[in-house]
């Protein structure tokens, strides 16, 4: 069980600051899993499914659309005017290409884990990685590839950024 503060469950899934593995370790059971790195209000977080904690693994499509989007609506609602939501919310369950994201797999042929990402630019940061490795509790067991399959694709992210314009002055999103 992982209790702290800055950290909240969300469905099947744990929404992390993206740099909360740099100031502090975790003491959590190792697990395989997925994340997204996503843009909320408030600014960037991590999103996570640890197979470990729910016993059910699941696929980045359906993270997204059974957890994340509710997050994200939810949260993005205080800020967004409700219609304007609402008309995106639809294409959004079917955007899950549009933030950064990775998956971490047990490695069979050695004692450690593969972490599996999209070399997006926010992604790609050692505090972000500390995160990730962090909440997945694989500190120094896991090695980092890059892989196309978790990259962002251009029209979901410019989908989903074009929905976002009107809530966030300050929109920094990471190069695809």
């Amino acid at each position: 069980m992982i209790e702290n503060a800055d950290f909240y469950q969300f469905g099947s899934g744990w929404c992390v600051p993206c740099d909360f593995g740099s100031a502090r370790a975790i003491d959590v059971v190792p697990s395989t899993g997925v994340y997204y790195l996503i843009l909320l209000p408030t600014g960037w977080r991590l999103a996570v499914h640890r197979d470990v904690d729910s016993g059910n693994p699941l696929s980045h499509a359906e993270f997204w659309a059974g957890d994340v989007t509710d997050l994200f609506g939810r949260l993005w609602s205080r800020v967004l005017s409700s219609r304007r939501l609402e008309a995106h919310l639809g294409t959004l369950s079917e955007r899950f290409h549009c933030f950064p994201r990775g998956r971490v797999s047990k490695d069979e042929d050695r004692d450690g884990y593969t972490i599996f990402h999209g070399h997006d630019e926010k992604s790609t940061s050692v505090g972000t990685w500390r995160a990730i490795e962090s909440i997945f509790g694989i500190v120094g067991m896991a090695r980092w590839v890059e892989d196309d399959q978790e990259r962002c694709f251009h029209d979901d992210r410019e989908a989903v950024k074009s929905l976002l314009q009107e809530g966030v002055k300050w929109l920094y999103w990471p190069a695809v």
